[in-house]
Order: C-alpha cells, then structure tokens, then sequence
C-alpha cells in the first residue's frame, strides 16, 4: 500500500519521469509518464471551474513532478493518490 508523501518524496523518487497530456475531465487537465522502476505515473492539474480557464496547457506539453508548481495538482502512483496540493 502506498501511503501520501511530501512533495519532496514524490520529487526525489519521480520527480524527472516525463507525463504527456492524456486527456481533459470535469475541470482537470491529466498527463501520465511510466518510470523506470515500472510505476505508472499520473499528474493532475486543475479542479476549479472558477479558475481552469488560467492555465494554458499545450496538447503536446511535456511536464515533470519537479516543475509542477500549479496551484491545484495531484499526484497519483500506480493508482494510489500520494501528494495533492
């Protein structure tokens, strides 16, 4: 079982796996990387309505947990939720 850990964990573990964007839901923009080690990671931008409309996404952005500075974001690792901001 995975516990929730600091965004410093996260970085020093996955904090260069390169996430491409996969898709848009509800409000949240979702880009997801593989690691070395296997574990499928997924980075979450977004949630707000009131405030989605402010970040620009490309389509063809790559984004890493190390320059995940977005107000709103989780991380999420083999299916497990382990840091949100």
């Amino acid at each position: 079982m995975v516990k929730f850990m600091t965004k410093q964990d996260v970085v020093s573990l996955y904090g260069a796996v390169e996430c491409t964007f996969n898709e848009y839901h509800k409000y949240k923009f979702h880009f997801s990387g593989i690691a070395n080690d296997g574990a499928k990671i997924h980075i979450v931008v977004g949630g707000d309505a009131a405030d989605i409309y402010r970040i620009h996404i490309d389509a063809d952005e790559v984004v890493t947990i190390s320059d995940c500075d977005y107000d709103q974001a989780s991380v999420v690792i083999n299916g497990n939720t382990v840091w949100s901001s």
